[in-house]
């Protein structure tokens, strides 16, 4: 028996059942799903003492972010008396509310930021009075629903997913920290959905609230406004002006409803950088570089190392670079063809005696449409490889006779000249259809001619390689310029057109007879089918969708 094993690993794939794998969205899902169930059994087991582990340290300061700020509308100077962070458009909005406070609880409140603090868990606790904490669910309310309206909406193309995936959102750890905390930046989560739906909408009045709803969740919370960049990556810049403009006066015209005026823009800057500033340390959920600061303290414990805040930060200020160039990228397609997916069996090689059109048992078999497991010839038992050999192009001897599987892994050996390998495998198609492959007996280096005449009438390459699939032979191309010793025209796959192959519905067996002889420098055959995108054609193709492969057919 004459075969070559060798053992090919293959990525292994997470599936819900064996015929589709899981995609990101569910694996989004589930993971979401996984991490309440994790969340529910310890709080369980812990008779609900674990819940400040999960969420703001301070068990008696829920909804901080949205009690405290109604708080500091008292006297209408948040900056100056209570050094608050949010910018001046989200104080508006905390002033709206505060009117809606009647004045006999309002007077009441402190004038400090210290002195506030002082009134948790006291009978001025906005937490215990009903007209602030209706305030807080109708907030609540409002920011579930625009959560779950929003994320509708951009996953239409889910069909009936999309209910789940906002489920998940809205039980998201960001936004149950959000809801938590009472923090107005879960009013920007739908406002900057709405401004990435409908920022290029064929609607004017759609492109226009798009640019506004951007202007007024940056108004709200600042950290929007990079979202600006996908304006400038869509080169629309007239948009990008707009919203700049709506930007600034979200940002100055709330100022007039104030106390401070305009000079509630320095007492805001000074305020920002203080606190900023301040911080040694971080806070659970405090900015995307405290998230891997407390990653990173994890990582001291383990290694014993002691890396300061700045070095987290620092990293967090890299990656939002590097996140905010990849942006400007994420509607580009990548044009990539899988081939890990597409295993071979081979039977040879089988001795040819320079004659490459010699037909051997399997090719006769091939014609009946029945292979068997084994065949002998000139005495010779050759059996179909145990192991699976992987790839769309599959190299029996290259170049310089480099290092292949086929010569032992050892450069300089020749793998058996004049001999003829056959490859075999499977192609599932869900429906009868005829599909473009690119196919190729041999690939052309572009730098010169030396491997036998180019362009033989009728053959794929001299060496008279053959495809098959059910039974039926694929012609060869008919060449632009037959044996051809110039600029290349069409001599190798990928810039020609695809073969057209006709696939029925189930599976389909493609045989593929590789021979070689003395003056082919390059062993080899490409098989892979490709979804060529009409308006790119050439090299611009993608994977063909639907179909599967296997040498083990169901």
């Amino acid at each position: 028996m004459m075969q070559q094993k060798v053992k090919t690993t293959r990525a292994p794939r997470l599936r819900l059942d064996k015929n589709r794998r899981l995609t990101p969205m569910q694996i989004y899902c589930w993971a979401t799903v996984a991490c309440l169930a994790v969340l529910l059994l310890a709080l369980l087991a812990s008779r609900g003492t674990l819940l400040h582990r999960f969420f703001f340290y301070d068990v008696t300061d829920t909804g901080m972010d949205f009690f405290h700020s109604i708080e500091y509308m008292r006297g209408r100077m948040p900056y100056g008396q209570f050094d608050t962070l949010y910018p001046p458009l989200a104080n508006l909005f905390f002033y709206v509310l505060y009117l809606l406070v009647p004045k006999t609880q309002s007077a009441t409140w402190t004038e400090s930021y210290i002195s506030s603090l002082n009134m948790r868990g006291t009978e001025r606790d906005l937490r215990l009075q009903q007209a602030t904490m209706m305030l807080f669910v109708v907030f609540v309310i409002v920011v579930v629903l625009g959560i779950v309206s929003m994320t509708e909406r951009l996953t239409r193309s889910c069909g009936g997913r999309k209910k789940l995936l906002a489920f998940c959102a809205v039980f998201s750890y960001g936004v149950l920290y959000g809801l938590e905390r009472g923090n107005i930046l879960l009013l920007c989560w739908p406002l900057m959905a709405f401004f990435i739906l409908y920022r290029n909408s064929e609607k004017p009045l759609l492109r226009e609230l798009a640019c506004l709803a951007l202007a007024i969740a940056a108004g709200f919370k600042l950290y929007p406004a990079f979202l600006g960049v996908l304006l400038l990556r869509d080169k629309n810049y007239l948009a990008a002006v707009r919203t700049v403009l709506y930007g600034v006066v979200c940002l100055c015209f709330p100022l007039f409803f104030f106390n401070e005026g305009l000079f509630g823009l320095t007492l805001w800057f000074r305020v920002l950088f203080d606190f900023s500033g301040s911080r040694g340390e971080p806070w659970i959920g405090n900015g995307f570089s405290n998230i891997l600061a407390e990653a990173g303290h994890a990582v001291d414990k383990l290694l014993g190392t002691q890396l300061g805040y700045g070095s987290y930060a620092l990293l967090g200020i890299v990656l939002a670079a590097v996140l905010l160039v990849c942006s400007f990228f994420m509607d580009k397609e990548f044009n990539y063809v899988r081939q890990a997916n597409i295993p071979w069996k081979l039977l040879g090689p089988i001795p040819n005696g320079g004659k490459t059109e010699t037909e051997f048992a399997p090719e006769e078999d091939n014609k009946a449409g029945k292979m068997k497991d084994s065949y002998e010839i000139d005495g010779v038992t050759y059996e179909w490889s145990g192991d699976d050999y992987t790839g769309a192009t599959i190299i029996f001897k290259h170049y310089c006779d480099f290092p292949t599987l086929f010569n032992g892994a050892k450069i300089g050996a020749y793998p058996h000249k004049n001999h003829t390998y056959y490859a075999q495998t499977w192609i599932y198609s869900p429906k009868a259809q005829t599909v473009p492959f690119w196919i190729s007996g041999h690939t052309w280096a572009t730098s010169d001619w030396r491997n036998g005449p180019a362009s033989v009438p009728g053959k794929w390459f001299h060496a008279d390689p053959k495809f098959f699939v059910n039974g039926r032979e694929i012609a060869p191309p008919q060449w632009k310029k037959p044996r051809n010793s110039g600029v290349m025209v069409d001599e190798n796959y990928h810039f020609r057109e695809p073969s057209m192959v006709p696939l029925k519905k189930g599976w389909n067996r493609v045989l593929v007879k590789s021979p070689s002889n003395n003056s082919a420098r390059r062993w080899m055959f490409t098989f892979v089918p490709v979804l060529v995108n009409p308006k790119t054609p050439g090299c611009n193709v993608k994977e063909y969708p639907g179909l599967k492969f296997s040498t083990r057919p169901e």
